[in-house]
């Protein structure tokens, strides 16, 4: 019988009470997958995570709500430039999840969007889930089924 360690968590807070440093931090940590599941996707801070962690070879997927096709501040031509695959969702009235899965053991989720606006402006909040299989198969699942309904630019 294989032995998993017990879950753990980290949370943040904002505003500026450590939300982006803590997934930012969290992406820094990935060896092999990352996972993006974004409502609105407009942090400079975390895309240069992502794309850091796309130079050290990881996989790095992500899927946002359709909106961020033409927002104007969004990252999303600046990951794809940048050699990582974006889709757009638009099979919802809006695709408001905010999630990350890593090296399919780690969880990150809660309220808090990938914006500037999230960690100077409001009350979000982050949840960092290491070692729960359940809940990263759970989010996986989810994950893969908005990938596969997400359209390429």
């Amino acid at each position: 019988m294989l032995a998993f360690a017990e879950p753990a968590t980290e949370e943040a807070f904002s505003p500026h009470q450590g939300g982006t440093a803590l997934i930012v931090r969290t992406i820094d940590e990935a060896q092999k997958s990352v996972r993006v599941a974004a409502y609105t996707f407009t942090s400079r801070t975390i895309a240069e995570a992502l794309a850091d962690a796309h130079q050290r070879g990881v996989n790095v997927q992500v899927v946002l709500n359709e909106s961020q096709r033409k927002s104007r501040s969004s990252v999303a031509g600046w990951l794809a430039d940048n050699g990582i695959p974006v889709r757009f969702n638009n099979h919802y009235a809006i695709m408001h999840d905010k999630f990350i899965i890593i090296d399919d053991i780690t969880l990150e989720t809660g309220s808090f969007n990938f914006t500037k606006a999230a960690e100077t402006r409001n009350a979000e909040n982050v949840l960092v889930i290491h070692d729960d299989p359940k809940a990263v198969a759970d989010y996986t699942k989810q994950w893969e089924k908005l990938w596969d309904e997400g359209k390429e630019k």
